[in-house]
């Protein structure tokens, strides 16, 4: 998913449900502030690849539950 989104890891590790539409015509990244290191709102299309790779895993998701499990560098 890093090198699809382009996002940091500690940016992959506070993304949640909300944070993007893999589904539809248009798939989006679309994040507020609170994620980005420059604290700047993200309203970005998403890759083909990448949209296709986290639709299914996106749609078992509950509203408000962090998409991805970013494990720290030390694990």
């Amino acid at each position: 998913m890093a090198a699809y989104s382009g996002f940091r890891r500690k940016e992959l590790r506070q993304l949640s449900r909300e944070d993007c539409t893999p589904v539809g015509e248009r798939p989006r990244w679309h994040t507020g502030p609170r994620v980005t290191k420059n604290k700047q709102p993200v309203n970005l299309l998403m890759t083909p690849d990448c949209a296709e790779a986290l639709r299914e895993h996106w749609m078992r998701l509950k509203p408000g539950e962090k998409l991805l499990s970013i494990p720290y560098r030390e694990t």
